[in-house]
């Protein structure tokens, strides 16, 4: 069987057409976002760096977490979960692999506390 989902190459294409333009506000408005990601056109934008105050890394995670919970996303959460790894500042690590398991981890730590 085909999947009929494309592979995301920006950020916008992440997410169903419908929530786009909320995406958008989204990282306008978001202070964890930093000036260079705000300033770049949002229809080109593939890399996202935050800026991250000391603990405050899980508010990021929680958007995201109720971006797939409410179904607006466009490519299956595994898909998500890479495109963070290798187009965010999300997880530290060198390794992409550890990167990935960084950021499921956190995404399902942040779902658990979504769904209390």
């Amino acid at each position: 069987m085909e999947n009929n989902r494309k592979k995301a190459n920006t950020f916008l294409k992440l997410f169903v057409p419908e929530f786009r333009n909320e995406a958008m506000r989204i990282v306008r408005d978001c202070d964890q976002v930093s000036e260079a990601t705000k300033s770049t056109n949002p229809r080109d934008l593939i890399k996202l760096e935050f800026k991250f105050k000391p603990g405050m890394k899980w508010k990021v995670y929680q958007h995201f977490v109720w971006v797939i919970a409410k179904g607006y996303l466009s490519v299956s959460q595994p898909e998500l979960i890479a495109y963070l790894a290798e187009n965010t500042n999300l997880a530290s690590n060198e390794n992409i692999k550890t990167r990935k398991d960084t950021i499921k981890r956190a995404l399902n730590r942040r779902k658990n506390i979504y769904h209390q």
